[in-house]
């Protein structure tokens, strides 16, 4: 069985780990205990990915067809004093390590990266996979050095990768801090100001189902010539304030935001035009982001 290798202990590594059966799968990651999903090819392996010499020793025992690298330390939330700076250094440094691995020992490991939707210059509109990047905080600024570094690997070893251009995608395993999880929280312990605080924000942008989203990474590993970005996303609006809905005719509070007011100002999201990916994967869409939260908020 031909394997592959996963960075990272997040909402993704956890979907494609119960989705993929037909290979070997290694997950890299320095919190092995928090992953607790169990079969037989599904291997964890405790390892830090700023010690080049050790991520090159096990890459090199591992040889697998594909690295999907998902690890990186983030900030989450909305708090704009985000210290990404801090872990701008080690973020970039994983990718190099891993890059250098490969190239030295085989070139023709394929390489996924989870890039992200706040990599581009717009700020509002309809992207799509020539819209040009621009930095606006150490995280983006990661995030395109590193598509920009394996550009470099790619033009000068040949290694086939990927920048997957990651818009929002929720799941039952995303991360507590971001917005639909810590909505959950809010309907779990009834705290209706918070709830109340949210709606008039009135937010919008492309959200989609997590597991959707693994399901074109998965259908990436079998193509054997990969595009330098691609972007994965619903390309469609979620309004933020329809799950809201959802949840309160749930916990049947719909009364709670009659009359209340909600900001008006001009739209700023972004859309992921996501036809290349439909297109090249024969992906298809199947669920959505109020499927998600719906799961997320089942046992309230």
């Amino acid at each position: 069985m031909k394997t592959i290798i996963i960075t990272g202990n997040g909402q993704d590594t956890k979907i494609l780990v119960r989705k993929i059966t037909n290979y070997d799968v290694f997950v890299f990651t320095k919190q092995k205990a928090e992953l607790k999903f169990k079969r037989k090819n599904i291997h964890y392996v405790s390892i830090d990915l700023l010690d080049y010499a050790k991520v090159k020793k096990k890459i090199s025992e591992i040889n697998p067809v594909t690295i999907i690298h998902l690890a990186s330390k983030n900030e989450t939330g909305f708090n704009k004093k985000l210290k990404y700076q801090i872990h701008y250094h080690d973020n970039y440094l994983m990718l190099k390590n891993i890059l250098k691995s490969v190239s030295s020992f085989n070139p023709k490991i394929k390489i996924l990266f989870a890039g992200s939707s706040q990599m581009f210059k717009k700020k509002t509109g309809i992207i799509t996979e020539k819209s040009k990047f621009k930095a606006k905080c150490y995280y983006s600024r990661y995030k395109i050095d590193s598509h920009n570094l394996l550009n470099v690997y790619k033009n000068n070893f040949l290694i086939e990768s990927t920048t997957m251009l990651l818009f929002n995608h929720d799941s039952i395993f995303r991360n507590k801090k971001f917005l639909l999880p810590r909505l959950k929280n809010y309907f779990q312990k009834k705290n209706f100001k918070k709830i109340r605080e949210i709606y008039t924000l009135n937010l919008k942008g492309d959200f989609s189902h997590a597991e959707d989203i693994c399901d074109a990474i998965i259908k990436l590993l079998d193509l054997k010539k990969l595009p330098r970005r691609i972007i994965l996303s619903s390309n469609k609006i979620t309004k933020i304030n329809d799950l809201i809905d959802y949840g309160l005719k749930k916990i049947n509070h719909q009364n709670l935001i009659i009359n209340l007011s909600v900001k008006r100002e001009k739209d700023n999201y972004l859309i992921g035009n996501n036809n290349k990916a439909i297109k090249l994967l024969n992906w298809k869409i199947k669920k959505n982001s109020l499927l998600a939260f719906k799961q997320m908020i089942k046992k309230i």
